[in-house]
């Protein structure tokens, strides 16, 4: 290995190092934990502090000798930004290399066959209006669609509720320089991302598992290791439109039976006779009261969940489930039906459990998942920022 790379190479596994202690670290603990030496570990320190990467805090008391100098990601330094085009909402975030929230702001609205042209160029004036902290750098702006994207130019392929087919975001939105890169990202396999890290490089408790996200629609995320499968075109996960009734109700993708048109927002809402501006607690609500046709709507759910999730796992051989969105509120009312679908679908079931929980992070998951992978992509490249 050339020299140069061997740098880069322990460049980045020092800022990895750094990034996932949950609390300041010196860099003697550094080089015990990378096996580098104290020099070099000082030397590639002193390059990522240079950078505006890392900064010095205080010095902390030690046992023997000399003070240590904590290190920690410097904050205001280098950010990431992450919007959300969904069917009933627009969200932003920015977040620094520190984990610190800027910005965040969410605009509800119908995005149902939308112009992607006028929804495009709106979300390009929100991201103007947001004033960056002097001084900082933007590493990459993220839009993130619940549909196929094209990898090798950022083309939405089709946004089925969006009414979206072959649109290229870059076309109509007028991002400066200075907002870094952008890129195009699933919903659902951002907001994955939201629960593989913690805060930026620190990852969090579960690096392996299937993540379900409703809203209108219904995508997943398949996580192994702490990273994403994407498949060949990066298009794996779209279990909305795996099938659990051949007979079933016409999707908005042309096929029968989709799991969407039993746990989407609107299959739900249309079938336990509400609006479809109606929001899904108001469903909630009549099953709680004991409505028959709500019970029955959430019973359907729950069995049809349980089904495409067994058939998924009968693949891939994950014990851990999480669901988001819509899902997230509605587990502790489908569970019961969940659990036994899945159990008795999966062949493995009599050997190996199956744990299926909510996600915590609400509508904020797919943007701080966006971010948290695109700090993960400035991780693993810092050559292009030296």
């Amino acid at each position: 290995m050339k020299a140069q790379s061997v740098r880069e190479s322990n460049t980045t596994l020092v800022l990895k190092t750094i990034l996932r202690s949950t609390e300041p670290i010196s860099r003697a603990t550094v080089a015990s934990q990378t096996g580098l030496t104290r020099a070099t570990v000082s030397r590639l320190v002193d390059d990522l502090r240079n950078l505006k990467i890392l900064e010095e805090l205080a010095p902390s008391p030690s046992v023997v000798g000399r003070p240590s100098l904590p290190l920690t990601a410097k904050p205001l330094s280098y950010f990431t930004i992450a919007l959300e085009l969904n069917v009933n909402y627009i969200t932003m975030l920015v977040i620094d290399l520190a984990g610190n929230v800027l910005h965040f702001v969410m605009e509800n609205g119908d995005l149902r066959s939308s112009d992607p042209q006028k929804i495009l160029r709106h979300a390009s004036n929100m991201l103007q209006e947001w004033t960056p902290p002097s001084g900082g750098t933007i590493i990459a702006t993220t839009l993130v669609i619940p549909g196929l994207i094209n990898q090798s130019d950022n083309t939405i392929l089709v946004a089925p509720n969006l009414g979206w087919r072959n649109v290229n975001p870059s076309h109509f939105m007028d991002i400066p320089e200075a907002y870094g890169t952008l890129r195009v990202r699933n919903e659902a396999d951002s907001a994955a991302f939201a629960s593989i890290y913690s805060a930026p490089g620190r990852p969090g408790s579960q690096d392996t598992f299937l993540y379900l996200s409703s809203d209108v629609g219904v995508g997943s995320a398949i996580m192994l290791d702490g990273t994403l499968f994407g498949g060949k075109h990066f298009w794996a996960g779209e279990i909305g439109h795996t099938c659990v009734d051949p007979a079933g109700p016409r999707c908005t993708c042309g096929a029968n039976g989709c799991l969407e048109q039993y746990v989407g927002q609107d299959a739900l809402l249309s079938a336990a006779n509400l609006t479809l501006d109606s929001p899904i607690n108001d469903l909630i609500d009549l099953f709680v009261a004991g409505d028959t046709v709500a019970r029955k709507t959430l019973d359907q759910a729950g069995t049809s969940l349980g089904r495409a999730i067994a058939n998924a796992l009968n693949l891939l051989d994950i014990d851990l489930v999480i669901l988001g969105g819509n899902l997230a509120h509605l587990l502790p009312h489908v569970e019961e039906l969940l659990y036994s679908e899945v159990s008795y679908r999966m062949l493995s079931s009599r050997w190996a459990e199956t744990e299926i929980v909510a996600d915590t992070h609400g509508a904020r998951a797919a943007v701080l998942g966006a971010c948290y992978a695109s700090f993960e992509d400035f991780v693993a490249n810092l050559q292009g920022w030296a």
